[in-house]
């Protein structure tokens, strides 16, 4: 058993699932983040950081990607406009870094999955949404202490945006 990196985090709570679902179908590896090399493997799940360098590296007879944000050209493009408009710091850490190749990670997947919901989608160009398929995450229970759970209050609140980082990140600031 592996655990992922940051497994109390959203993407790492996604690692952590396919990782277990994919063991249940046979033998597994889980890499971590740093590209290796000499791998040949029948199917290969990859973070979109990474995952165009793992395939140069490698043979797989099948990649899928896993996008855990919308579109990053249009992450960026609409986001630095609303970071200087409010004033708010740009969430840089949830952004690939400036080198990474968006177009050679869609062209080399065989299977994107995005986390997120159709506006996330639709964030992507059109030649790309055929390979694509939208999936969702909910909180795992088993991280939650319930020592620590606050009273239950007859109250509802949900916060539904537009904006990328499927938490609304720009519009709760």
């Amino acid at each position: 058993d592996h655990v992922a990196r940051l497994s109390n985090r959203s993407t790492g709570q996604i690692a952590a699932h396919l990782y277990a679902l994919l063991a249940r179908r046979g033998v597994d590896t889980y890499v971590g983040e740093d590209p290796i090399e000499g791998m040949d493997a029948d199917l290969f799940v990859g973070h979109f950081w990474a995952f165009a360098e793992f395939c140069r590296r490698n043979r797989f007879r099948r990649k899928v990607v896993v996008y855990p944000v919308a579109d990053p050209g249009w992450t960026r493009q609409t986001l630095e406009p609303l970071a200087e408009e409010f004033g708010v710091p740009m969430p840089w850490w949830d952004l690939p870094p400036r080198n990474f190749d968006h177009e050679a990670t869609m062209e080399l997947a065989d299977l994107v999955l995005v986390v997120g919901n159709g506006t996330v989608l639709e964030t992507f160009p059109e030649r790309w949404r055929a390979k694509i398929r939208v999936l969702n995450y909910a909180v795992d229970p088993s991280l939650l202490d319930s020592r620590y759970a606050p009273p239950v209050l007859p109250q509802f609140c949900y916060v539904a945006t537009w904006c990328d980082l499927r938490k609304g990140f720009m519009d709760v600031l």
